[in-house]
């Protein structure tokens, strides 16, 4: 109970370190922007695909085209999402690592966390990939045996025991395989505390560590179809469609417009105060997971050094 009586500790330290240094949110906040940039791209471009339906010469073939674009700069763009997250990720960390040593972020210090951690946390992001991949059979057997508590059970261990790699690559410059062999040592020492503090982080943040997420529906800003391009005969494509279909559709498609030209403003509005709310608690609950690691570590080395004394 002593250790879990300590997070409350935690939180004051964070809450302190957290108003004194309003930089913390600078990094993420840039991210969200662009997250909601690309929203309103997302919606513009979906918006460009339907209206395709109601020009002349329309085509099922047409549609599958601009289709096949969509989606192809859709994943381009989680990919590039994902990518500066990380990068992000890599500045952050090193920022709260600043706090804990200095009590304030020191200049320079978010490039200098991209410079030396960039390019581990890909490593490390890629480890997990191949280790989800290799556990995911037995992972969905034991989700199914457990009556489906394996799959909230598996995943929340896994994030305990895994909640100090980068925390302890940052913090003590290790490399990825001892980072990870101190952060399994610790979850096994601090079991319960540290649970209890994963459980606050992903019921107020609402995602994995430290990544961030983004999904949308996005396209290719140049979805005019291009029948030189493609095989078969296009110009009598308005034949193969069912005229009582592009009748109705032609009709509805003004409301449609209305509707569309509504919901992307106040969607974009929506995910933009969701994600820097969902910032804030992300951030807190970070830089509280690094502080239970130094005074832990601190803590740690000083009985070691007394017993050496």
């Amino acid at each position: 109970m002593e250790q879990i009586a300590r997070i409350f500790d935690y939180f004051k330290r964070t809450y302190s370190l957290n108003t004194k240094n309003k930089q913390l949110y600078y990094p993420q906040t840039s991210l969200i922007l662009l997250k909601t940039i690309f929203y309103v791209i997302s919606g513009l471009i979906l918006y460009k695909v339907m209206a395709s339906i109601n020009v002349p010469g329309f085509s099922y073939e047409m549609l599958r085209y601009s289709a096949a674009k969509t989606f192809g700069l859709g994943f381009l763009m989680i990919l590039i999402h994902w990518f500066l997250a990380m990068i992000v990720e890599a500045g952050l960390f090193n920022m709260y690592k600043s706090c804990i040593q200095h009590g304030s972020v020191v200049t320079g210090s978010f490039g200098q966390g991209i410079r030396k951690y960039a390019f581990k946390f890909f490593l490390i992001n890629i480890l997990t990939f191949i280790g989800w991949g290799l556990i995911i059979v037995p992972y969905i057997l034991v989700g199914f045996v457990t009556l489906f508590a394996g799959f909230v059970l598996v995943p929340f261990i896994i994030a305990v025991f895994t909640s100090m790699w980068k925390v302890s690559m940052v913090m003590e410059d290790r490399k990825i395989i001892e980072s990870l062999k101190t952060s399994f040592q610790f979850g096994k020492t601090h079991f319960l505390p540290l649970s209890v503090l994963v459980m606050f982080q992903r019921a107020f943040s609402g995602l994995p560590k430290g990544s961030g997420s983004f999904n949308s529906n996005s396209g290719n800003w140049n979805s005019n179809y291009n029948p030189s391009s493609t095989t078969g005969d296009l110009t009598n494509g308005i034949e193969n469609v069912d005229f009582s279909f592009l009748q109705w559709y032609g009709e509805v498609f003004q409301y449609i417009k209305v509707g569309f030209f509504i919901l992307i403003p106040v969607v974009s509005v929506a995910v933009l105060i969701a994600s820097l709310i969902k910032m804030i608690f992300e951030v807190f609950f970070s830089l509280a997971i690094f502080i239970m690691y130094d005074e832990n570590v601190n803590d740690s080395n000083k009985e070691l050094s007394k017993e050496v004394l």
